[in-house]
């Protein structure tokens, strides 16, 4: 971490993107819905920022980021809108001011009325 003096403002930088979010899970799966799930990164480099949430269908390899600037102490996202029976890859990121790394899982929602 580098720390930046100017007048009476100081600013911390870090020097490399955090580690990935360990065990990053999926839970509480319905037909609609999944309840990710994840620890900390090992190392953080510094601050941690914040986390972002990406997804895909496997079909279509098109991540659509769902959720941004999670705060840095979350660890539970609730995805909504899923297709009954549709497999999903998700992905954790964790992000500080030097980059970011993510962790992905592989979500399948529960058939209609299962």
């Amino acid at each position: 971490m580098v720390a930046i003096i100017s007048g009476s403002n100081q600013f911390c930088l870090s020097l490399a993107p955090p580690s990935i979010p360990r065990s990053v899970s999926g839970n509480t799966i319905t037909s609609i819905s999944a309840t990710l799930q994840w620890n900390q990164p090992m190392t953080t480099y510094g601050q941690m920022y914040r986390f972002n949430i990406s997804c895909t269908e496997s079909y279509t390899r098109q991540y659509q980021l769902l959720a941004s600037s999670l705060a840095s102490n979350t660890r539970t996202y609730t995805l909504t809108y899923l297709q009954p029976g549709a497999y999903y890859e998700c992905c954790v990121w964790a992000v500080n001011n030097a980059g970011s790394n993510r962790d992905c899982i592989g979500i399948e929602a529960l058939e209609s009325g299962a």
